[in-house]
């Protein structure tokens, strides 16, 4: 638990660990909003997830969280990261942002440098599978801290 706290304090002003993109409606995304909170989340975190195993990624398959639109988890040898979306709508789009959280077992060690390395290498994929989304428009990566520092201004 030491270790992940220790890595997330150096990756919060160094990793872009988080994503905000708006997120045009598509026809595909017109299903039941009783499973997610938004239709079009589920097909984003689908899409992601898919071109994520295509790259060697152990990923589980996407489903809606509790407090979430949709998630999924990357798992690694010692560790995993849980990756969601979470989305709000703005007139004929929806914003949403991506998070990723390290997560690992209490009685696992972890190194933290190979920890950070293989969850910046996923975060770097993650990056490049939304900018090749036809649906995801002005893609920002933020670090934790640039992250906090925009909803304080908002």
């Amino acid at each position: 638990m030491v270790a992940i706290r220790r890595l997330e304090t150096v990756a919060a002003d160094r990793l872009k660990s988080r994503f905000v993109f708006n997120l045009v409606h598509s026809a595909a995304g017109q299903g039941s909003p009783r499973l997610f909170r938004d239709p079009d989340a589920p097909h984003v975190c689908a899409r992601l997830a898919t071109k994520l195993c295509a790259e060697g990624y152990v990923v589980t398959e996407p489903r809606p969280g509790k407090a979430c639109d949709a998630g999924f988890e990357v798992k690694f040898p010692d560790f995993s990261v849980i990756v969601i979306i979470l989305a709000s709508h703005r007139d004929s789009s929806t914003e949403c942002l991506l998070l990723t959280f390290c997560r690992k077992s209490l009685l696992r060690r972890v190194p933290i440098q190979s920890a950070y390395d293989r969850w910046a290498s996923l975060c770097t994929a993650i990056e490049q599978g939304l900018r090749d989304d036809a649906n995801v428009t002005c893609l920002l990566s933020l670090t934790r801290i640039e992250d906090e520092a925009r909803l304080r201004n908002l």
